[in-house]
């Protein structure tokens, strides 16, 4: 056998043959091939079923004529049974217009019995024609899956996703696009892009995409607020990157999703923030959090603008708080809240002085927090408010010194009266 011809190590063959001479010479001849066989011989059409039905081969080798059976009938039964396994015709002459029926019934060979030289080469080849045919098969199974999902996930998708090619011209679409502009497919796809657009910005969105794409200079991830052809505006988070067939040609793959809800919902988180803010400032009232996990504190604008520091100039701490309270209130103000925490009190509230940096003002202030737990009952956050109070202090300093004045003058009247 030629060397070049190679066979798995141990060929399984069944051989479908009447003639016991044959089949013995069949066997020599494919062992002085070379080939390592583990062959059977049947010449009954029950036995060749259930063979079939029970056992894997590699090849099927088939006289043409058998008592009340041909290679027609065995191939049409391999054909149902076991149809990628290699089948290939030895016999006798059976005339071309036979074999050429043979084939085109999916023989993958016709071998004269005269000429079994053939045979060693035409199993090699059945055997690679069969494994090439599986491969397709599998290739063709995995393209055809892979488009299944890709078609699942365009369909599915909450996200709008766009196909676009070089020009501008929408390729493809699919639902969740369609619903988010407020067209069919039959309107977008094969139509260029600017027809999704207001009529003053459609041109330009179309120009500066094209350029874009064929520059490779487009964002591949941003948030853009539309005009719609029919006048809405809509807010978009969008994705775009470029996906390359097997024939070289590319397309501008975006993904469009609607953001709209939550670009109002920032609006008027922003507003209430700045609401918050205000009114902190105009009431001298700051809040605060404090994780005590992970020992991170958060003051508003206003709890800096307390301290006497700008907003958000630093990065607030437990320890850098203290370093603001007057030195002759550190120990109180730290016992208290440290207190409520190991005594596990639900709140902590203190008056106290600060010092302001900078000018060394003394300020007083009232704060007060609540303490939130965990699952079991530990006291892991504090939440909280810090009032300056200064004005208020100084009032009341200014009411004590006046009515001490007040009780002073009325002892000097009644001692005068005495007199």
């Amino acid at each position: 056998m030629d060397e070049n011809i190679t066979i798995q190590p141990i060929l399984k063959i069944l051989s479908l043959e009447d003639s016991e001479q044959d089949f013995e010479i069949i066997r020599e001849q494919l062992i002085a091939a070379g080939i390592t066989l583990k062959i059977s011989r049947i010449d009954k059409e029950s036995d060749f079923v259930s063979l079939l039905r029970t056992n894997s081969y590699d090849i099927i080798l088939a006289d043409f004529k058998l008592p009340g059976f041909d290679a027609f009938g065995a191939l049409q039964l391999r054909n149902e049974i076991c149809p990628d396994v290699p089948f290939l015709c030895v016999s006798g002459a059976i005339g071309e217009e036979r074999a050429i029926q043979l084939l085109k019934s999916g023989a993958n060979d016709y071998v004269i019995k005269d000429r079994l030289e053939r045979l060693p080469f035409a199993i090699k080849n059945a055997i690679i024609e069969a494994k090439e045919k599986e491969n397709r098969r599998i290739a063709e199974d995995q393209l055809r899956l892979s488009e299944e999902r890709f078609r699942a996930i365009w369909d599915e998708s909450f996200d709008g996703m766009r196909l676009m090619d070089k020009n501008g011209t929408i390729v493809m679409v699919n639902n969740a696009f369609c619903n988010q502009f407020g067209k069919t497919r039959d309107e977008l796809e094969d139509h260029l892009l600017d027809v999704l657009y207001a009529s003053g910005d459609g041109k330009r969105i179309l120009a500066t995409t094209i350029e874009g794409f064929r520059n490779k200079t487009f964002s591949p991830h941003f948030e853009m607020q539309l005009m719609l052809w029919n006048d809405c505006t809509v807010w978009f988070e969008i994705s775009n990157s470029i996906i390359e067939l097997g024939t070289g040609q590319q397309f501008l793959l975006s993904i469009f999703r609607d953001i709209t809800d939550r670009k109002r919902a920032e609006d008027k988180l922003r507003e209430s923030e700045k609401l918050m803010s205000t009114s902190q400032e105009i009431a001298h009232v700051g809040s605060w959090k404090l994780d005590l996990i992970a020992n991170d504190l958060i003051w508003s604008d206003e709890v800096y603008r307390i301290f006497g520091c700008q907003p958000q100039e630093f990065a607030a701490t437990y320890e850098a708080f203290l370093d603001f309270v007057h030195p002759d209130d550190q120990a109180a103000v730290a016992e208290a809240y440290s207190g409520s925490i190991r005594k596990g009190t639900d709140s902590y509230e203190i008056e106290h002085r600060i010092v302001r940096p900078g000018t060394g003002e003394v300020r007083y202030v009232h704060e007060r927090c609540v303490h939130a737990r965990d699952d079991a009952g530990t006291i892991i956050q504090s939440i909280g408010m810090v009032q300056d109070i200064s004005d208020r202090k100084k009032a009341e300093a200014e009411r004590e010194i006046l009515h001490t004045q007040l009780v002073q003058s009325q002892k000097m009247e009644a001692i005068g009266t005495l007199a």
